[in-house]
């Protein structure tokens, strides 16, 4: 599965648009030490795709940064909003 273009960056996370209809997250162990965090990550990120209506219509993979956890729900759905935009 090789990777069309790089979509998205923000402070939150940079995306991917893939060539499948599915939503990846990518969460790196080297930042993201606990599996706690690395699960309220990919949480979060599903919820906000599934309000946003962005859930399997487009092949996008996230990658959280660093600063991801210090943001509560409302401040990622709202990334996610401008990343739908961006690809409408």
């Amino acid at each position: 599965m090789a990777h069309i273009k790089h979509i998205y960056n923000s402070k939150l996370f940079s995306c991917k648009l893939t060539n499948s209809s599915i939503i990846k997250i990518s969460v790196s162990k080297k930042i993201f030490k606990r599996a706690v965090d690395r699960n309220r990550i990919k949480r979060v990120i599903k919820e906000g795709c599934s309000k946003a209506g962005i859930e399997k219509s487009f092949g996008i993979n996230f990658y959280p940064k660093s600063a991801f956890l210090s943001y509560k729900h409302k401040e990622v759905y709202n990334e996610i909003l401008l990343l739908k935009e961006r690809l409408s």
